[in-house]
């Protein structure tokens, strides 16, 4: 029938050159596949877009242009986007495997310890701030497009594909609504943002994420024991726009700070619904809570001392911290006397220690430190702090391109491969910078894409089937 919309395929279908062997996750705007590629057998994920959403005027172009910007992020918690298309009237996106769990699997079985769901952010923003760097937003951040591989370490999927659905103002998952940001609910960001207005919403988004990592989702969710510091930071990161950190790397680093502060128990009380439009309620789901200090509810009186007496006047209190301040001030300025008037020591007679270079502040400050690993004699570089699992291999060759050794990151790795990397990226123009590769395997003689980015002297290159490759 004319004008007749495209069928949405399904799991051991065809879907152009794709055999769809599995559904991992499905919306109500696009569903996640496992799928192998026809002819040469490589297993991918295949995003799909709803017919209804593929059907969007002027969709595809900007699905293209995000796609597009997309492919340029090169982060390592970023799921590699190989390819995308139109097939069938269907929207599509092929991106490379993630071995691990779901974010939101994960936290509707329990939730985070406040460290280990500060990392997962810490890296998420690292990730965030890559794409913003290149003026993408993400738009679309939930448990349900993160990761968690088997390292513990998130990786971000559907960057390009949310920003692209809310550039042509189609409506935000309503099982998603709940981590977007209210401007983009409201359709404020409704075709284009300025670079500030798409950061603070991944910025709102991020803390909404933070903050369901430390209570955990639907059976698993239970009250918060934090600080009220970082509580009150998320509750202000999800604020009015001008109330949020400037960017998602901010937001962490104040709430690692946040966090160090004592802490509390505190009681959650569940937060009205926010409609997506006139006359529509928040989507079903996990109700968002927030948290108040000392298991007071907001239109509680306040509570006086048993027995009627009153508590103690503040005059006192400031008395006490004056006097602590003048004793302080007395023993600060008795210890810098001390200093001050002491006679030197005597110095030891004996051979002269060789002079040592001391940096001064009109020397030049243009060169930026390397994050080349500083080699050993020997001509070997030392080995940085490796994953767990992974396992240094014996140099095919020697050292090249400020480049010695490498290491398996995983058990779907060779050595054969990893040094084969090495050789490759010593010898591009800069070893250390993030970049995409092709190396040949040894074993299968096949080549494969490899995207490398390097941190604190370890770059660390993913792709392949599922190849992860250490080198320094």
């Amino acid at each position: 029938m004319a004008g007749q919309q495209p069928a949405m395929p399904h799991a051991g279908s065809w879907f152009g050159r794709h055999l769809l062997t599995d559904l991992l996750h499905q919306t109500a705007n696009r569903s996640i596949f496992r799928a192998v590629e026809h002819g040469d057998g490589r297993v991918g994920l295949l995003l799909v877009l709803d017919p209804r959403v593929s059907a969007v005027p002027h969709l595809p172009a900007v699905f293209d242009a995000r796609m597009r910007q997309a492919a340029g992020v090169l982060e390592r918690h970023v799921v590699a986007l190989r390819h995308w298309d139109e097939t069938d009237g269907l929207l599509h996106a092929e991106l490379g495997v993630v071995a691990g769990t779901g974010l939101r699997t994960l936290l509707e079985h329990e939730p985070m310890p406040v460290p280990q769901a500060l990392d997962l952010a810490a890296r998420l923003a690292d990730a965030l701030e890559a794409a913003h760097a290149r003026g993408l937003p993400h738009l679309g951040l939930s448990p349900s497009t993160v990761v968690v591989d088997l390292q513990g370490h998130p990786v971000l999927t559907d960057l390009g594909v949310a920003a692209a659905l809310v550039q042509a103002g189609v409506r935000s998952d309503p099982d998603e609504a709940r981590w977007v940001a209210p401007e983009v609910l409201d359709g404020a960001l409704a075709g284009g943002w300025t670079p500030r207005a798409g950061q603070r919403a991944d910025v709102w988004s991020l803390a909404a994420l933070l903050h369901d990592c430390l209570t955990g989702l639907g059976p698993a969710a239970r009250p918060l024991r934090t600080s009220p510091a970082l509580v009150g930071l998320l509750q202000r990161a999800q604020g009015p726009v001008d109330q949020r950190p400037g960017s998602p790397g901010e937001l962490v680093r104040m709430a690692r700070f946040a966090a160090a502060e004592p802490l509390a128990e505190l009681e959650l009380l569940p937060r009205p619904g926010r409609p997506t439009d006139p006359g529509a309620t928040r989507p079903p789901g996990p109700p968002r809570t927030t948290a108040v200090v000392g298991h007071a509810r907001p239109d509680a009186p306040p509570s006086r001392p048993p027995g009627g007496a009153e508590r103690p006047s503040r005059g006192s209190g400031l008395l006490g911290l004056f006097v602590v301040l003048v004793v302080l001030t007395v023993g600060l300025l008795g210890l810098l006397g001390y200093l001050l008037l002491r006679p030197d020591p005597p110095r030891a007679v004996g051979p002269s220690a060789p002079p040592t270079a001391v940096a001064s502040p009109s020397q030049d400050r243009s060169a930026a430190p390397s994050a080349t690993p500083t080699p050993t004699p020997g001509g070997s570089a030392a080995p940085p702090a490796l994953p767990a699992g992974a396992t240094v291999c014996e140099a095919a060759t020697g050292p090249a391109g400020g480049l010695s050794r490498s290491a398996s990151g995983n058990a779907n790795t060779s050595c054969g491969f990893a040094e084969a990397a090495r050789v490759v990226l010593a010898g591009t123009p800069d070893p250390f910078a993030t970049q995409r590769v092709d190396v040949t395997s040894p074993v299968t003689e096949q080549t494969y894409d490899l995207s490398c980015s390097a941190s604190a002297g370890l770059i660390t290159c993913t792709g392949g089937d599922d190849a992860v490759v250490l080198v320094w």
